[in-house]
């Protein structure tokens, strides 16, 4: 049996099945309206090591860190032109590589512990930034600071573009820090 152009109708269905193994379900919310993106400061939370099914965990991670930002003295004074977004993309496991333990999670930005052999060093390889790179281009092209909350309690993170914070309590110092 053939279908289209001679391909053979089961090459197109693993066709069909690889396209769909690679998509992934994406989530864009704004959850905090202060005005105009143009003059507001734009912060976007990405959610890395979310299966599909922790979706609703990944909102409510993204709440509280923005709740540490907006807490902290030197922020709340500006709470009123700060405007925050989350983008879901579901990983295929939770949590992130971790090659001290040996483990190994397969996740959309491959945010790793370890890099540059710093344990504590939680952040993601260029394949990953430009997989953000790519997502604030589609939804957000008008950020001004992206942090990727990692479902790890591991305490690690890191500065830079983006900033990468693990759930762990002691982490919400790094988001601090980096802003």
């Amino acid at each position: 049996m053939t279908f289209h152009r001679g391909l053979p109708a089961f090459s197109l269905f693993l066709v069909v099945l690889a396209l769909g193994a690679s998509a992934r379900a994406q989530t864009f919310t704004q959850v905090r309206d202060t005005g105009p993106r143009a003059n507001r400061l734009n912060l976007v939370f990405m959610a890395e090591g979310y299966t599909a099914a922790e979706s609703a965990k990944f909102s409510v991670d993204a709440a509280v860190k923005l709740q540490v930002i907006l807490g902290n003295e030197a922020w709340s004074r500006f709470a009123d032109s700060i405007n925050a977004f989350t983008i879901f993309v579901a990983s295929a496991e939770s949590g992130a590589d971790d090659p001290v333990n040996g483990i190994v999670r397969d996740t959309y930005f491959n945010s790793t512990f370890n890099f540059l052999g710093i344990d504590r060093l939680l952040a993601l390889p260029s394949s990953g930034t430009g997989k953000v790179q790519s997502l604030l281009t589609q939804y957000v092209p008008d950020w001004d600071v992206v942090i990727v909350i990692v479902n790890s309690t591991k305490y690690g993170g890191a500065g830079g573009f983006p900033t990468v914070v693990s759930l762990n309590s002691s982490a919400d110092g790094v988001v601090l820090h980096e802003l």
